[in-house]
């Protein structure tokens, strides 16, 4: 059989992505999943609000009848029992708006527990696109759109219809009341309408100034140690600085902007309930209004235009909320979701199949492309090249870490994007160029965060020739790596990415650049370890430079631009690769 597959067909589309279910998607946010807790919710908040608001009532009524009523029959047994019927209704009022809060509450941390691990998942899946980075800012937006549901915010906006209510119940105590209320209305409608205006452009670019700040400062501490080493600290701090700036700038325009607004709708609340007390007290003068209706009317008028009132006050935390909610809505829109539970395929041999593969950077610049290439299950084959000729993309294709955007990628006949992610997870090893652990212990590295199993774990690191360095460690295998635990070298890293790649015995290891990190003892290990991969007869992807270390294997792909120039066992391709991996080197990744 030939290594080299000539098979150009077309490929299969690629799995649908999620358009989410749209009945479950409110607003232009994320879809949700499973969200009938949160439609109830939502529902029995809707219905507090109606009592909420008709109990808003229970005062003017209040003080309309001891004018009208109790003062003129001088009844204390009316006076004490419209007290004791009030205070039971503002008490019912006070229960209710605190269950109304509370679910609010409720509602935010249920939508966050939701939405956070299919945020997680999208940004995950937006991470293994070729050339792109993704990043945890959905956190942010998250906490935004959860601080503002459990802020009093959302319930202005439920009573605002009630605004309504409270001017056709003017209107029915008299007409130049309705009249004069509306009048307000209109004006604070009108200065609502310019305050969301003049802040949606300042919010905006203060949201995505402080995004990039963000990013920036990720990427600073994750390459600390070449900006010590080079010395350009100070020029990456003014150019985070300088982000955070502006961040800082536009924040504190919107709030200028926002605090003369809501000065101004205040001042607009409180000149209505003057004026509607002094036009009914002018109205009772004429014999027109009881006092009673006087009180009312005053109290009604201030409770009218309140909710526009508290939503202007908080119309900044709702616009970033809102953008928060629509950047959420984008970070989920194309994540991947599975037709039901897929057929189960036997167990992995390790045969490997590419038909015209190709991988762009988000600029659209093909990183390769038209890969054609099988490898026979249990073969050794070696990628190698200049830089910047695919190898390392090449390789990432190969175990998934990249989705292809051209082609397809099969293992033993089946689709990669077919196999469970739990076979593949047992069945796939890979060492990338530049190993990153995770923070926990050294042995929960290697086993990759699953459960114990100290037997593997110890196998795994003897075969990566990493156990003796490991027994070294303060704690062998339980010492702690990342924040408050050990440093370790590069060497070191890649011994544990080493034995992370290996643990389990899978059937298809891709090693990118193992060699690169290790002193001689560690390339007698992995040079032991190769031998016991062979002999267990395991399919074998090697990136390297080191033309030694490729000379037993089966088959070598010598890569230029993005493309298989030449593939045939190392006896006939060596002289040609080590011109290929000498010359020719760009700036490109490999």
């Amino acid at each position: 059989m030939s290594l080299v597959s000539l098979d150009r067909s077309k490929p299969q589309s690629a799995p649908r992505r999620a358009q989410g279910e749209k009945s479950a998607t409110w607003f232009g946010g994320p879809a949700l999943e499973n969200a009938e807790n949160l439609r109830q919710r939502a529902a029995i908040i809707a219905f507090l609000s109606i009592f909420t608001n008709l109990l808003a009532l229970v005062q003017p009524l209040f003080m309309l009848h001891v004018y009208d009523y109790v003062l003129p029959s001088q009844s204390l047994s009316t006076l004490f029992y419209l007290s004791l019927i009030a205070v039971f209704l503002i008490g019912v009022t006070g229960v209710l708006d605190y269950l109304r809060a509370r679910l609010f509450a409720d509602l935010a941390w249920e939508l966050d527990e939701k939405l956070r691990p299919v945020c997680f998942d999208a940004s995950y899946e937006l991470g293994k696109k070729a050339g792109r980075v993704g990043r945890s800012v959905f956190s942010n937006d998250l906490e935004s759109v959860k601080q503002f549901l459990s802020s009093p915010t959302p319930a202005a906006f439920l009573d605002l219809p009630w605004t309504i209510v409270f001017i056709v119940a003017l209107f029915a105590l008299s007409p130049w009341l309705g009249f004069l209320s509306l009048g307000f209305a209109v004006l604070v409608l009108i200065a609502a309408i310019l305050n969301e205006i003049s802040l949606r452009a300042y919010i905006r670019e203060g949201s995505k100034h402080g995004r990039s700040a963000q990013k920036l400062a990720e990427d600073v501490f994750q390459s600390i140690d070449a900006i010590e080493g080079m010395k350009f600290a100070p020029t990456a701090v003014r150019r985070w600085s300088a982000e955070a700036t502006m961040q800082a700038a536009y924040v504190r325009a919107a709030s200028a902007r926002s605090g003369v607004w809501t000065s101004v709708v205040r001042t607009l609340r409180l000149a209505l309930q003057v004026l509607t007390l002094a036009l009914a007290a002018w109205l009772v003068l004429r014999g027109e209004l009881s006092p009673g209706v006087m009180i009312a009317a005053s109290i009604i008028g201030a409770r009218a235009l309140a909710p526009i009132d508290q939503a202007v006050a908080g119309w900044r935390a709702t616009a970033t909320a809102q953008d928060s909610w629509k950047r959420l809505g984008d970070l989920t829109a194309m994540r991947s979701v599975s037709d039901g539970e897929p057929t189960q395929p036997p167990k992995l041999e390790g045969r490997i199949d590419l038909a015209g593969v190709g991988v762009a950077a988000a600029s659209g610049q093909a990183i390769i492309g038209n890969i054609n290439l099988t490898i026979p299950a249990g073969s050794f084959v070696g990628l190698v090249g200049a830089s910047g000729s695919g190898k390392s993309t090449l390789g990432r294709v190969i175990v998934g870490a990249v989705g292809a955007d051209a082609g397809i990628v099969r293992y033993d006949g089946l689709d990669i994007r077919n196999w469970p992610a739990a076979r593949l997870a047992a069945g796939i090893g890979y060492l990338p160029q530049s190993v990153q652990l995770l923070s926990g212990s050294v042995g929960e590295n290697i086993r990759r965060l699953g459960a114990r199993g100290d037997e593997a774990v110890i196998a795994a690191a003897v075969l990566a020739g990493a156990h003796a360095m490991i027994t070294t460690l303060p704690q062998g295998y339980e010492t702690q790596i990342g924040e408050g635990g050990i440093s370790l070298s590069g060497g070191q890293r890649a011994l544990i990415g080493l034995a992370r790649a290996l643990y389990g015995g899978p059937d298809i290891i891709v090693l990118d650049e193992p060699t690169a990190h290790l002193d001689g003892e560690g390339r007698k290990a992995l040079g032991e370890a190769l031998g016991q991969i062979r002999r267990a007869k395991k399919t074998l992807i090697m990136v390297s430079h080191d033309m030694t270390a490729l000379r037993a294997f089966d088959l070598l792909v010598a890569m230029r631009g993005g493309r298989i120039e030449a593939a045939g066992p190392p006896d006939k391709l060596l002289v040609k690769a080590d011109a290929l991996a000498a010359g020719n080197k760009n700036t490109g990744a490999s």
